[in-house]
């Protein structure tokens, strides 16, 4: 790859009893100096990482309903996991985080 270009990844696990499992396609990009909060995997099933990068600190992060409900208010370090309730419905949910002083909103999607 050219200097500064992207990178993709895919991660292939091989399974005891011959069944084969894959991750979905990542980009890994250079690192920019840009501060970055991210949710992986998306779609999700029972959870969902939410990872700060480019900078340490507190990272809060508030998940809300369609419906503008709060559901899931989360802190840590950089790297939050959001274990998804087994009764919440497949959807689109948004969420707001809080890191190095800036607001960082996206979506998720829950689909079992």
């Amino acid at each position: 790859a050219a200097a500064g270009s992207s990178r993709w990844y895919q991660v292939e696990a091989i399974l005891t009893d011959g069944g084969r499992l894959r991750s979905n396609v990542v980009e890994l990009a250079p690192f920019s100096g840009e501060v970055r909060v991210f949710a992986q995997p998306n779609p999700a099933t029972d959870q969902v990482h939410f990872a700060a990068m480019g900078a340490e600190g507190l990272l809060r992060v508030e998940v809300w309903a369609p419906t503008g409900q709060r559901i899931a208010v989360l802190s840590g370090e950089g790297l939050v996991t959001w274990q998804i309730p087994a009764a919440l419905s497949n959807g689109v949910y948004l969420w707001q985080a809080e890191f190095a002083g800036q607001i960082y909103t996206g979506r998720v999607q829950v689909q079992r």
